[in-house]
């Protein structure tokens, strides 16, 4: 729980958070997230927890604590609808760049 605040004001904050998902079609859930709009439980996890108030230390701690696969574990993601929209413009362009440069480049070579 964040320093400054009562159990109450961080369950709420949690709750708060949480219901303010985006809910992007574009963003899309897996067991390895590899980009911004990827994600799974545990980047979902630290992106509720991070815009509740815990510090990184704090996520860090939890996460070196943590045993077994947590992949995602740590990693904040686009939440709000705001957020997942420009992420998803975002990877809209950049995949358009790496689209153009392999025109350029030609076929990968092996």
């Amino acid at each position: 729980m964040p320093e400054g605040m009562t159990q109450d004001e961080f369950d709420k904050k949690v709750i708060n958070v949480a219901e303010s998902f985006g809910n992007n079609p574009d963003i899309e859930y897996y067991a390895f997230s590899c980009d911004p709009t990827t994600g799974n439980c545990n980047t979902s996890t630290t992106t509720i927890l991070s815009k509740s108030g815990v510090s990184n230390k704090v996520i860090n701690d939890i996460d070196n604590k943590m045993k077994g696969i947590n992949w995602g574990f740590g990693d904040k993601k686009p939440w709000t609808k705001q957020e997942q929209s420009k992420a998803v413009e975002q990877k809209k362009k950049d995949d358009n760049i790496k689209n153009e440069q392999r025109k350029i480049d030609g076929p990968a070579k092996f």
